[in-house]
């Protein structure tokens, strides 16, 4: 069954994952590759500014799509994925 969430902005939906899965600001910080104040900033509303890139590395390290991050959908199932990440080479995942 897939799992829905009420409409949010990124703040919102960074806030509500890092709570689900118990992660803290400079664990998802460390694993974004981003300075923890630089998240700090972000999620405490002193700032609208967070790069395309991190928005991403979060969406990756949760597992989740960047449409649901940004509030395109509330399905947060990931749709398409690289093909490293499927174990298949491209050849492989041409032939489908």
């Amino acid at each position: 069954m897939e799992t829905t969430f009420l409409p949010g902005t990124v703040r919102e939906r960074i806030s509500d994952l890092m709570k689900m899965r118990k992660v803290s600001q400079t664990d998802l910080a460390s694993k974004i590759g981003c300075g923890d104040y630089v998240l700090s900033r972000f999620l405490s509303g002193k700032t609208d500014k967070l790069s395309d890139e991190n928005i991403i590395r979060i969406a990756r390290a949760f597992n989740v799509s960047t449409d649901f991050l940004l509030g395109v959908t509330t399905v947060p199932d990931r749709k398409n994925y690289e093909i490293d990440e499927l174990g298949v080479s491209a050849q492989a995942a041409r032939s489908f």
